[in-house]
């Protein structure tokens, strides 16, 4: 095991969370044989796990790590099954959700210290990531032209963003 970002990882790069994923997925199936199981086994514990209020992100996260479980069951001929063939989560309405009015901008921003109204004038007027914000030097704005040069957005790309006109939040 070594370190890597924090999270303890195999030499392939399997973090704990995949090895706690079969865990679960072994006392889910106590009537299962992981080596045969039933047709419907992958499907009744995906529903079994929403039933429960599992998160859609953590249920893609667990999905994954038991589909990645089989196919090296079935990689070291220990089953032929895939029970997770065509296991889909069921999918929950996205929940739409809209940024901060200026109302609510103008109350953060009266009890905030300037430290944090920097970060927020920069995250709702120019739309930079916590991250993006926390790596900016003076060189990466340029005041005349009127943008800001990130150097790490997201996917690690950088972008050239425009600062919006002085605006009341």
């Amino acid at each position: 095991m070594s370190t890597a970002g924090g999270a303890a990882t195999s030499h392939r790069g399997h973090c704990e969370r995949t090895g706690s994923a079969f865990l679960q997925l072994v006392d889910a199936w106590q009537g299962e044989k992981l080596s045969d199981p039933s047709a419907d086994a992958g499907r009744d514990w995906i529903r079994a796990q929403e039933t429960a209020g599992v998160r859609q992100s953590t249920l893609r996260v667990r999905l994954a790590a038991v589909r990645a479980l089989y196919a090296a069951l079935r990689w070291a001929a220990a089953t032929t099954a895939d029970p997770w063939k065509d296991v889909r989560p069921a999918g929950r309405a996205a929940v739409t959700r809209y940024p901060y009015g200026p109302d609510h901008l103008r109350a953060l921003l009266a009890g905030a210290k300037p430290e944090t109204a920097v970060i927020l004038l920069l995250g709702s007027h120019a739309g930079l990531r916590v991250s993006e914000i926390l790596e900016l030097t003076w060189p990466d704005v340029n005041l005349e032209v009127g943008t800001i040069h990130v150097r790490l957005g997201k996917g690690g790309r950088p972008r050239t963003v425009n600062i919006t006109p002085n605006r009341s939040p």
